[in-house]
């Protein structure tokens, strides 16, 4: 994330030099529009890169990671990305990104817990695959 808002900054940065020098109404407004969105992306995610995110609870009907309670029965798969720093997601049924309070990885013990997340998943019936984690912001 600390990657894309710098690359949201420098592309604001950019459209804020031409909306400076713009001279036509129409390149004006679609340009200032532009840096709009770019400003509110930004901030979206300062919020989320400022939030604390550090609390993982499973019990025998549903998950609840970051506040937000998934029953079992919305999860369509667990998807691990990465080899040596291994990122986890929660793809739910009907969604085709990762929501970012689902998305998270372990601090201490990486792998063994890894290795304990996948195996209750697949005692839960849940597919797990390893692969790109698709999400949005």
């Amino acid at each position: 994330m600390y990657v894309n808002l710098v690359a949201y900054a420098g592309m604001a940065v950019m459209q804020l030099r031409l909306v400076l020098v713009m001279e036509r109404s129409f390149f004006l407004i679609a340009s200032c529009t532009f840096f709009f969105a770019l400003t509110v992306t930004m901030w979206v995610l300062i919020a989320k890169i400022s939030r604390k995110n550090n609390r993982l609870e499973i019990m025998h009907d549903q998950i609840t990671l970051n506040n937000v309670n998934v029953p079992l029965e919305r999860i369509e798969q667990i998807v691990l990305q990465g080899y040596f720093t291994q990122s986890i997601g929660i793809k739910l049924y009907g969604k085709r990104y990762v929501p970012h309070d689902l998305h998270f990885r372990f601090k201490r013990d990486e792998e063994k817990n890894v290795e304990e997340f996948r195996k209750w998943a697949e005692d839960s019936g849940i597919h797990t695959s390893t692969g790109w984690i698709r999400r949005w912001i």
